[in-house]
């Protein structure tokens, strides 16, 4: 870019500001609003976005009371879902950077705006794979919330209040629960320590009309209960997967005997049986639903609850996938009934299967300008991996079945390029498949 662009993209973008360190500007008026607009319309809906409410943003922003690093951390996510602009990418950097040196400059007075605007900066940090980055500062909004308790509801606040401060803390939740992957030791935000209720619908909260969102635990509501809200389901789900990758890593590093792997695999079968069957009639699987949602906001939470029940059972029957590092070691598995281990291997690939047919469906729609997360990459990613290693590596693949599964393959990569952001961890994730294509295709 020359340097009349550059200057050129500096009067329309950023206004600078002396007082800050030189080469740093302040986003102009007009790139604030582009991004508030577009962070509303195309990015709030995923669930780990979901804690802002727009009219209270948009009074504080033109009041100009609204909390500098969270619309700083807003436009530097916002720059990598969509493009704003020449040179926005880098720009959007820049603003995470500013964002985060004002945050720890000020650490002794945490916030919720702040804790909101971390949120924003681990998941920018997630996108560019700077991951260590990222697990730190989890660690550091998610002592900050609690120090501001927001792991407890406070009736004294008012309903929009207390639903924003209460969706901050969901949204730590499945932050922790993705970074944390099932190790106890990593794990900051456990359901036992979240004394509040779940999210309401996203209509009440826009609305600010007061209602009850129902716990967390126990895990099942009652048929007579309520219809739940979509991000209270996926809270549920990611809930299910995180206890399932608990068990995995556990198993992994002991000893389990065919009855203890055997129980415990029935008991989460059964759980995310139960879980499938009490969903809404509308966030059921079906060819229908998955059109119906593909042109519509929700359709990064209903392949949230999708993608997550299918890698569940992936995730749990991957263990018996020998020479995957998420296997249980080769003594155990050579200890195990191996007709048992046999059904689990199938199950294992049936479930990657049926992933990659809802994936299938999605690209057959053809929807655009939907945004989806970093953590559905990583599970398409896992699927593609889970199919290709059933058929090339263990070869357990039926012969008439591995066009199947090939093809199957080619759908996980076709979804990640055209349903996805470019940045460097989907580009990591695209490169890994490709390298996989090329050495067992």
């Amino acid at each position: 870019m020359t340097d009349a662009s550059d200057n050129s993209l500096q009067e329309q973008n950023v206004d600078y500001t002396a007082a800050d360190a030189p080469g740093y500007y302040e986003p102009s008026e007009q790139l604030a609003l582009k991004a508030l607009t577009i962070f509303f319309t195309q990015i709030r809906h995923i669930p780990a976005f979901s804690f802002l409410h727009r009219a209270l943003v948009m009074d504080q922003y033109r009041s100009k009371n609204f909390n500098k690093a969270l619309l700083l951390s807003l436009i530097g996510v916002v720059s990598v879902y969509h493009d704003l602009g020449p040179g926005m990418v880098k720009r959007g950097d820049e603003f995470i950077a500013r964002a985060e040196s004002l945050i720890l400059q000020d650490l002794e007075n945490p916030s919720v705006p702040n804790v909101q605007a971390l949120i924003f900066i681990i998941k920018h940090r997630a996108y560019r794979r700077r991951f260590t980055s990222a697990f730190s500062l989890t660690a550091i909004a998610i002592r900050s919330a609690m120090g501001l308790r927001l792991n407890y509801d406070d009736p004294k606040l008012d309903f929009l209040t207390q639903e924003c401060c209460r969706r901050t803390m969901w949204s730590l939740y499945l932050i922790d629960n993705v970074m944390s992957a099932g190790y106890q030791e990593f794990t900051l935000s456990s359901p036992r320590l979240l004394h509040i209720q779940l999210p309401t619908h996203d209509t009440n909260f826009d609305l600010d009309i007061p209602d009850q969102g129902g716990y967390l635990e126990p895990t099942h509501y009652s048929p007579g209960a309520k219809s739940p809200s979509t991000l209270s389901l996926v809270i549920r789900m990611m809930n299910i997967n995180y206890r399932v990758l608990e068990f995995t890593k556990q198993a992994v590093a002991s000893d389990v005997g065919n009855s203890e792997f055997g129980s415990q695999v029935d008991v989460f079968q059964l759980e995310l049986n139960n879980y499938q069957s009490q969903l809404p009639t509308q966030f059921q699987s079906s060819t229908r639903n998955i059109q119906l949602h593909a042109h519509s906001s929700s359709l990064s939470s209903f392949l949230s609850i999708h993608v997550h029940w299918h890698m569940a059972h992936c995730n749990i029957y991957r263990l018996t996938m020998e020479g995957l590092v998420e296997a249980l070691p080769q003594p155990t598995l050579t200890a195990l009934d191996q007709e048992f281990v046999r059904s689990c291997q199938i199950r294992c690939y049936e479930s990657a299967i049926e992933l990659a047919k809802i994936l299938q469906a999605v690209l057959a729609v053809k929807p655009d300008g939907v945004a989806l997360d970093l953590d559905i990459a990583v599970s398409v990613y896992q699927c593609f991996r889970i199919l290709a290693h059933a058929n090339y590596t263990l070869n357990i693949i039926l012969e008439d079945m591995a066009e199947g599964i090939k093809a199957y393959c080619q759908v996980c990569m076709d979804f990640l390029e055209s349903m996805f952001f470019e940045c460097e961890a989907t580009a990591a994730i695209r490169t890994r498949m490709n390298l996989c294509r090329q050495y067992r295709w």
